[in-house]
């Protein structure tokens, strides 16, 4: 039985900025800890509404990171199966209903408990929201289909799935204007 694949954009550009992503983060973080020390371990001066959002876009930063982490940790156990284009349906199978939905589903339970305070991290983790979401879907449909055997309703996850790295991939954009951002700020003080 041959197996249509639906063509995928190369992703040379996410490994990239991912790792970008993650420098950067922990070069903030390394900021941060200098500004604690040149503030007397007081973070958050008062009446100063630019630190104040400073300091909570930080802290969204922080706890989005390990989000972002399981994301792609997800997007790999993906990759690894579907790398085959298809022809190992058991593979596909269990690994869909064993590890790729229940992490995933695990990772929507842990974004949904972030609340973000600053509109800016509420527009970002819309959007990171969105696109696991929507992977979840996907997922859940792929594991329909392909315990269903149907070729014919392949198409149809894959693009969700398509549409949520998309997402993930402006989602990431911004995370990295963010991360520019902050550091701006953080040269001010």
């Amino acid at each position: 039985m041959v197996v249509e694949q639906v063509p995928r954009k190369k992703r040379k550009v996410l490994p990239i900025i991912l790792g970008a992503i993650a420098f950067v983060i922990i070069f903030c973080v390394l900021l941060i800890f200098t500004f604690y020390a040149q503030v007397g371990g007081n973070p958050r001066p008062s009446g100063d509404v630019r630190n104040e959002d400073t300091i909570l876009l930080h802290e969204y930063l922080g706890q989005i990171e390990p989000l972002y982490e399981q994301y792609k940790s997800i997007q790999k156990q993906y990759d690894a199966v579907s790398s085959d284009e298809f022809t190992n349906y058991e593979s596909l199978l269990t690994t869909l209903r064993d590890e790729i939905i229940p992490n995933s589903q695990k990772l929507i339970s842990e974004a949904t408990d972030i609340i973000p305070e600053t509109e800016l991290a509420k527009e970002i983790h819309a959007l990171f929201l969105s696109a696991i979401n929507l992977q979840d879907e996907g997922f859940s449909e792929l594991l329909s289909v392909t315990e269903e055997m149907d070729v014919s309703k392949l198409r149809e996850p894959m693009k969700k799935i398509q549409a949520a790295q998309d997402i993930m991939d402006e989602c990431g954009e911004m995370l990295l204007e963010l991360i520019s951002e902050l550091f701006y700020n953080l040269q001010a003080f």
